[in-house]
């Protein structure tokens, strides 16, 4: 048995050697995801001014940069943005529950799914509320 060992030795290394290399390169990977979400709200925040300047320029600068906006490419990146929204959401939320402190003065914070099932309801409420806002239902 120590001689089968000692044939595979090398051969086992190699294999845990490229286990950690495919392990580095996918949390790496999963690194770079969530940190290009970054660049995707800078360039968000891009867009916002560029439409804060048309409607400050009048109504046919506005005109104009709302028909710029149903280019595929904008609609596309709008999807992106979208994706890397709730990407970033969902991870938020899964964390969460694990940054509560143990106790809240005399009170303890309430279980992992109730804070998780708390969260994704106001999330979807709150983006209710704003469809229904900006769709000119409400308000």
């Amino acid at each position: 048995m120590k001689t089968l060992l000692l044939k595979l030795e090398p051969l086992i290394w190699f294999m845990f050697g490229q286990g950690i290399l495919i392990g580095t390169i996918l949390l790496t990977g999963w690194i770079l995801v969530f940190d290009a979400t970054g660049i995707i709200y800078l360039l968000v925040g891009f867009v916002a001014i560029r439409m804060i300047r048309a409607l400050a320029d009048g109504p046919d600068a506005w005109q104009a940069a709302m028909q710029s906006l149903e280019n595929p490419m904008y609609i596309g990146f709008h999807v992106l943005s979208l994706i890397s929204v709730i990407f970033v959401a969902v991870r938020f939320f899964r964390l969460f529950p694990k940054a509560q402190p143990p106790s809240i003065g005399p009170l303890k914070p309430p279980p992992g799914p109730v804070i998780h099932a708390a969260l994704y309801v106001v999330w979807i409420g709150v983006t209710a509320v704003m469809s229904l806002a900006l769709a000119g239902v409400i308000f």
